[in-house]
């Protein structure tokens, strides 16, 4: 119930957001602006902040630091004097822009080129479903394979009373990991990240696989593999952040729900895979094949097809590599003409915002995310400590967690119904 109370949470607070924005925004601007019509000729031009982005976002990356179940992945957010201050200039095409041009925000500029929605359905696809949906079986199959190393013969050192340190050190990379991949998205971009977690994964299998045999069983080398592995599970809210940032606003809540409903669908798979058709393989072949095999593929097929995330570019300053970039998304939805003329450009430096209400929604925005952030912290315990300890409920662990994730989909399709 605590579970599916935190999604409940999540959903509340998304919907708080939508309550404090947009944020009205006044900027005044000269003759010589580039915006539109009105702020040319000296009206104050409002603009939406959409405090969507900032609040849910930072409240995603405290939620996940606190669980240490994924990166604190940041939104590309423009920050002044200590204040995210998101300003967004929206079509001004509607007001007459300037030298047949039209600014706009990256969030703008996608809903613009939106035509049937392909790309979306790409990245909702190729990074949302596929790499935050397999990101589950990097966690799990440590419980399943430990059973075959205890009973290795070959790997004497190995056995069941100490190899729970070893799936502790997978925790603990996590919770590093969360500390870094907030910045490292920001710099080298969310593909760039997403591609290096999909790599680090499979060679932590394929190193896991034969340096065991090299080091006979050497419990610290596991530990040293698992915690490196652990480091880049932060991927799956780096996913999650990039399939926000190119959904429209309108779809964003129940979305991240559905998220949560396939990886609790592709858990409940993993585990009935485990159980059936690898229960009989050695552990080396069942974390190869698992690890290595079609769900690699998969996750770097969906990466492929999703490409560079558009607002990494902007904020990177690569506005041509950003604006060809755009032109692609137009062309895979069908309208090619909706980029013609669009520049995207970042947050307005000039905008002026209301202190008293920037200070309210801040403070009631933390609040909330330190609410929702014990929720996940309580609700890490409680699912890990159940998963991991799924053995000493019944002898069958493979249909214990498989019941765990199935109530798990229960319960997120009930927050996706609210």
């Amino acid at each position: 119930p605590l579970h599916h109370l935190t999604i409940w949470g999540q959903m509340s607070l998304l919907h708080a957001c939508s309550r404090h924005g947009p944020l009205l925004v006044q900027a005044s601007a000269t003759s010589g602006s580039k915006l539109d019509g009105a702020s040319a000729r000296g009206r104050p031009l409002q603009a939406p902040c959409d405090a969507r982005s900032s609040g849910a976002r930072r409240v995603f990356a405290a939620g996940s630091l606190c669980m240490a179940a994924a990166g604190r992945a940041r939104c590309n957010s423009h920050r002044r004097k200590g204040r995210t201050s998101l300003w967004t200039a929206r079509d001004s095409s509607a007001g007459g822009a300037k030298d047949g041009q039209i600014y706009l925000d990256v969030e703008g500029a996608l809903e613009r080129t939106l035509g049937n929605g392909a790309y979306q359905l790409r990245v909702v696809v190729g990074v949302g479903f596929i790499v935050y949906g397999f990101a589950g079986l990097f966690y799990l199959l440590p419980m399943f394979t430990d059973m075959k190393l205890a009973a290795d013969a070959a790997l004497p050192t190995l056995t069941s009373g100490n190899l729970p340190i070893a799936s502790t050190a997978l925790f603990v990379g996590w919770v590093l990991g969360a500390a870094v991949t907030g910045k490292a998205a920001d710099r080298f971009g969310k593909q760039r990240i997403l591609w290096a977690g999909c790599i680090m994964w499979f060679l932590g299998a394929v190193a896991m696989t034969f340096l065991l045999d090299i080091t006979g069983g050497s419990l610290a080398a596991l530990a040293v593999l698992r915690l490196l592995v652990g480091m880049s599970l932060g991927m799956p809210a780096v996913a999650n952040v990039f399939v926000q940032e190119v959904t429209p606003a309108r779809y964003r809540d129940r979305l991240s729900v559905l998220l949560n409903v396939v990886n609790g669908i592709a858990a409940a798979a993993v585990c009935c895979i485990c159980g059936t058709v690898t229960r009989a393989l050695n552990w080396r072949w069942e974390t190869l094949l698992l690890c290595g095999g079609v769900p690699l593929a998969a996750m770097l097929w969906g990466l492929k097809n999703a490409g560079p995330s558009i607002a990494d570019l902007v904020q990177q300053g690569q506005a041509e590599t950003a604006a060809a970039e755009l032109a692609r998304v137009a062309a895979v939805n069908g309208v090619p003409e909706a980029s013609a003329g669009v520049v995207i450009r970042e947050a307005a430096e000039e905008a002026a915002v209301d202190d008293e209400a920037a200070a309210l929604s801040e403070a009631r925005l933390r609040r909330q995310a330190v609410a929702l952030a014990t929720c996940f912290a309580a609700v890490g315990f409680s699912y890990y400590g159940l998963s991991y300890s799924a053995g000493a409920l019944s002898p069958n662990i493979y249909l214990n967690l498989i019941l765990l994730n199935l109530a798990d989909v229960f319960g997120y399709t009930l927050a996706l119904s609210s």
